[in-house]
């Protein structure tokens, strides 16, 4: 069992590889919060609904120094690791036999955390025994890694493509999570001719996303979040105003209004509950 503990420029460590050894990666549920009103005269209460709060994972290890004058060194050295105030992924490793052959990265996920909580070794001759407990930072979902756009077909199957030049496609979200531009890594490009509007429709959620003008295939609108781009020019005020979600599975979509399509991409993170 260990940990990789990974920068967001992407350079990292395997904590098992400067002598840490990982005694287990206790990954909590996200916690839920409930809204609710009490009214006068009525027993109980009244739902308001529900969002997601945070997540904790509890990482307890065992520091293994070489000698003596090592041991400050080892410790140092992770408290720079595992106190940095910039958050940081975490993604757990396993055996994919008990006690057997290496740690490897068995699921594509990780986690963006911070370690809040202050630590310090219990020490045992060279070894110093702790616990951390990591929460975590933005959205408490686990995420993969890769975006779509960079999934070889050997990591997502023949089925799942995510560029298209039809009218009806559909797109797969191998996560769990429904998918909102307003706070998930969502990229929608479409290259298309249209005289005056273009809409694209998930049939899936109800979602139609429209904008009102012409378009040639040398455009390119892109729609970034909340952000929605004509080459460079914002163009927010020439569409409805609304979003494209993606639900978890198969999503089916439609284009109205082009009279060529070029190209439309899905480029997206996975998310997990």
């Amino acid at each position: 069992m260990d940990v990789r503990v990974e920068k967001q420029d992407g350079t990292g460590i395997n904590l098992e590889d400067i002598g840490i050894i990982v005694q287990d990666v206790d990954i909590s549920s996200i916690e839920v919060m409930g809204y609710s009103e009490n009214i006068k005269g009525r027993p109980g209460t009244v739902d308001m609904g529900a969002d997601y709060g945070t997540r904790t994972i509890r990482v307890p290890f065992i520091m293994q120094s070489e000698d003596w004058k090592n041991y400050p060194i080892l410790r140092d050295k992770l408290f720079a690791i595992l106190t940095s105030l910039e958050p940081f992924y975490l993604i757990e490793r396993r055996r994919e036999i008990y006690q057997t052959g290496e740690n490897v990265t068995l699921t594509d996920k990780r986690y963006l955390v911070r370690c809040f909580q202050k630590f310090n070794f219990d020490q045992q001759f060279l070894y110093g025994f702790t616990e951390l407990i990591f929460e975590t930072i933005q959205l408490p979902f686990a995420e993969s890694p890769k975006k779509t756009m960079n999934l070889s077909v050997e990591e997502i199957g023949e089925e799942a493509v995510y560029t298209h030049n039809t009218a009806e496609f559909r797109i797969y979200n191998d996560g769990n999570v429904r998918l909102d531009p307003r706070y998930c890594e969502i990229d929608i490009k479409i290259q298309a001719a249209c005289d005056s509007f273009l809409e694209l429709t998930n049939q899936t959620t109800g979602d139609t996303w429209r904008y009102e003008g012409a378009l040639t295939t040398n455009d390119l609108v892109h729609l970034t979040g909340v952000t929605y781009k004509k080459n460079s020019l914002n163009i927010f005020r020439n569409t409805n105003r609304r979003l494209i979600t993606l639900l978890p599975g198969w999503n089916e979509f439609m284009v109205t209004g082009a009279s060529s399509i070029q190209e439309i991409t899905f480029d997206f993170r996975f998310y997990y509950a």
